[in-house]
């Protein structure tokens, strides 16, 4: 299967659909918090962007479509994105199948065009490459992340994940989206990362 997404964030596919899960998908859980579940496979890593918009820089835009840019990545409507100026409360990954081949995993927040946040340059805010070392990654282990992110012990003053920016934000989805970057090659491997935050609160009116 493939699939293309347009400046709107809708998707079009192309030959047999197959299931995807790593796009994740949230559920509210107590109070103002939050929390993101995604699955994913060695090989279907969380990322950002979907593909190019309309295929190739050069290609005609889609019929009906009047704003965007030929070329340009823009945010699959699936993807779950975290709104600016959150608060990472915790994120843990449990380990379903184990991981084979690679050396380590990581995850952080990204931009919603795939380019490095403000408060994450690293893309490991969320889990470093420590936490999530293949000697870590066997079958039923729970691996809690440490990443810069998340809430800090002490009382120190932060802007949470900070100010998220990409090129769809015309469609108002301002905000940062959870990327896992792998080191080495794996070959086999099923995770699910929970990610538990509180958005931003608006002052009421």
């Amino acid at each position: 299967m493939s699939y293309q997404v347009y400046v709107n964030g809708v998707r079009r596919n192309y030959g047999p659909r197959v299931t995807e899960n790593q796009v994740g998908s949230f559920v509210v859980t107590y109070g103002n918090t939050r929390e993101v579940n995604i699955d994913f496979d060695y090989n279907t890593l969380p990322g950002a962007v979907g593909p190019v918009l309309n295929g190739n820089v050069g290609q005609d835009v889609e019929v009906g479509e009047t704003t965007g840019t030929v070329g340009t990545k823009y945010l699959d409507a699936l993807v779950v994105v975290i709104p600016s100026y959150s608060q990472i409360v915790s994120v843990r990954m449990y380990v379903q199948k184990a991981f084979v081949g690679g050396t380590s995993l990581k995850a952080g927040l990204v931009n919603s065009d795939g380019t490095a946040a403000t408060n994450d340059a690293s893309g490991n805010g969320l889990f470093t490459a420590t936490d999530g070392a293949v000697a870590n990654l066997v079958i039923h282990n729970w691996l809690e992340g440490d990443g810069a992110l998340i809430k800090p012990a002490t009382s120190a003053t932060t802007n949470g994940i900070g100010l998220g920016a990409g090129a769809d934000t015309a469609n108002g989805a301002v905000g940062l989206v959870i990327k896992v970057t792998a080191a080495g090659t794996f070959t086999a491997g099923h995770a699910r990362l929970i990610v538990s935050y509180v958005p931003p609160i608006e002052a009421a009116s």
